[in-house]
């Protein structure tokens, strides 16, 4: 059997990629106050390759050159013509295994908030979407999304015709405290005690020759639970489903 050990990432200054990216999401999504719902967003994520500021790791150029996203069946103020003031480029700084040393995206107030579209994770739902394997086929890592972190389980399946499969497992947990309309807020001022449960599972393609990922699919669950802090108010629980895929354009310019 061909081993994964040993697999790196190689962005070299100029190379050019691109990766289509879509978010699915149904249950109780936290937009307008937050409802039951499913929203859609797709994404097209232009990364090159340019000068690392340390010797040994690589840096990528990462920009949005297509975006919509609708939920509720409405168009959301999110989309090609706006999109750079809210994502605009960004440079992630990265060792060749795909840990993630720093990114230079701004932090920016979205006019909408959707799980899993930060500016700063551009990187992680696109070009690098896993670490890899060092001293072990099956490996874990960790990585912080939105303040949060989420813990990785994966799982080499081996190499067939220059192609590596790789099993995934997500786990996250979170607590924090909620406003009467679902906005997080500080103890004091909130309504409900949260109590948050993400799992997720999915795979991933490596191409040995390309040296990258051209394809994720990862669909998890996450679970509330709401306590109530004030009189008159009922316990109650929500679920949202999110399904992530990465797609390489093997189109791409070069």
């Amino acid at each position: 059997m061909v081993t994964t050990l040993g697999l790196a990432y190689a962005f070299s200054v100029g190379r050019i990629e691109q990766f289509e990216v879509n978010v699915k999401l149904k249950g109780w999504i936290p937009l307008f106050g937050g409802r039951e719902g499913e929203a859609n967003v797709d994404l097209i994520i232009k990364a090159t390759g340019v000068d690392a500021k340390e010797a040994g790791d690589q840096a990528v150029l990462s920009e949005i050159t297509s975006m919509k996203a609708t939920a509720f069946g409405s168009t959301l103020p999110l989309n090609t013509n706006n999109v750079e003031q809210f994502f605009p480029k960004s440079t992630a700084q990265f060792r060749a295994n795909g840990k993630v040393l720093s990114n230079d995206a701004p932090d920016i107030k979205l006019p909408v908030k959707l799980p899993g579209l930060d500016s700063k994770r551009l990187a992680e739902i696109s070009y690098l979407p896993l670490e890899l394997p060092s001293g072990s086929e099956t490996y874990s890592f960790e990585r912080n999304f939105s303040g949060v972190l989420v813990r990785y389980l994966v799982k080499s399946l081996g190499v067939v015709d220059g192609i590596a499969s790789f099993d995934i497992k997500l786990s996250q947990s979170e607590t924090g405290f909620e406003d009467n309309f679902g906005n997080a807020t500080e103890q004091k001022e909130g309504i409900y005690a949260t109590e948050s449960t993400l799992v997720g599972s999915g795979s991933a393609t490596w191409n040995l020759k390309r040296a990258l990922f051209t394809r994720v699919q990862i669909t998890s669950v996450n679970t509330t639970n709401l306590k109530p802090l004030k009189p008159n108010k009922k316990a109650k629980s929500r679920i949202l489903e999110t399904q992530l895929t990465i797609q390489h354009k093997s189109d791409s310019q070069r």
